[in-house]
């Protein structure tokens, strides 16, 4: 009698399980990564600035699910530099992010920094909540998702020539449907 009650039980256990743990998957999550290289201008002045453009149409992952997707948010974004001349350069970074019609998007400084230092070590951008807002109501607001970065060098010692080529890594994540 045991073994039937034991039986019946585990049954049980597996149709309640069967019939109610296994929801359909409706939308899947999408990672679209970003690259932008910006290189600014030569100059012995004590600043310097570059821009780069980015559509997300341009990316194979977005044009992909482009008609599947219901929502884009922000992630991640880092910056690593590629080239800095003279190496050991040092000033006040500040990034910038645009949409199409030049309306900040971000303002972001790293303050005092040596772009060598992030060569080989990307530096996180630890965002603030009302950042990351700004950042995601573009992203839901726009039919247009094509920014501008600026990156602005300031305070460098001058007298030399001067550059940075450095890159900023966005991630942004799109919820797809999967009809």
């Amino acid at each position: 009698m045991k073994k039937k009650i034991f039986f019946y039980l585990v049954f049980l256990l597996a149709i309640v399980t069967f019939f109610n743990g296994c929801d359909e998957f409706e939308s899947i999550p999408i990672n679209i990564p970003i690259s932008l290289t910006i290189e600014t201008q030569h100059t012995n002045s004590t600043s310097t600035s570059g821009t780069a453009s980015y559509c997300f149409e341009n990316s194979a992952a977005y044009q992909q699910y482009m008609d599947d997707i219901n929502s884009l948010t922000y992630v991640e974004a880092s910056w690593r530099t590629d080239t800095v001349v003279p190496s050991d350069l040092s000033g006040v970074v500040t990034l910038t992010l645009r949409n199409s019609s030049g309306g900040i998007i971000l303002t972001y400084s790293f303050g005092q920094i040596t772009p060598a230092d992030y060569i080989n070590n990307p530096l996180k951008l630890e965002l603030t909540e009302a950042q990351i807002d700004l950042i995601n109501l573009f992203l839901s607001n726009n039919d247009d998702l094509c920014m501008t970065a600026e990156v602005l060098v300031e305070e460098m010692p001058g007298g030399q020539e001067q550059y940075v080529i450095g890159i900023i890594d966005l991630l942004f994540e799109a919820e797809t449907n999967l009809d």
